[in-house]
């Protein structure tokens, strides 16, 4: 009976995680715990280290996530040649269907998002991108290049 109920659990938390959710909404990176929470009106992403701790509102509705590597570990760039800057990219607020620049497909699926923020890791601070990027859909499975995680360090200067 027990390993029947382990079999079941493996089968929805998988599931799940093919439904569209985001396989990490908590990230351990450069000493800092971040997690994101959602609401229907608002994302929040809270943060804690030894020595401080806070949260900021994403200023994005769900669903609201980090982009992250197909393993599920949170993506993210170091980018040291200007900006010695950790970047990790979260995507949120759901794209409608009225929103006829983006294509079908990902626009009909309401794990996508169509905005999206970095939080900036540098030294012992923790910040949001001022930048706000509309120009692509994120969904829970996508991976950002080079150059956003460059544009979102850059926009940091």
């Amino acid at each position: 009976m027990a390993s029947r109920l382990i079999i079941l659990c493996s089968i929805l938390f998988t599931s799940s995680c093919f439904a569209g959710e985001s396989a990490s909404q908590n990230v351990r990176i450069n000493g800092f715990e971040l997690a994101i929470s959602q609401s229907q009106t608002a994302c929040t992403l809270s943060y804690v280290d030894k020595k401080q701790k806070g949260s900021f509102d994403l200023e994005m509705t769900a669903p609201c996530f980090f982009l992250h590597e197909k393993n599920g570990t949170a993506q993210f760039k170091t980018i040291t040649e200007f900006a010695n800057v950790t970047v990790l990219i979260i995507a949120g607020t759901q794209v409608t269907p009225d929103q006829g620049k983006f294509p079908r497909p990902q626009s009909l699926r309401k794990d996508c998002a169509h905005q999206a923020r970095a939080v900036l890791i540098r030294d012992d601070r923790i910040t949001l991108s001022s930048r706000v990027s509309h120009e692509i859909i994120y969904c829970p499975e996508s991976r950002a290049e080079t150059k956003e995680f460059w544009l979102f360090a850059e926009a940091a200067q």
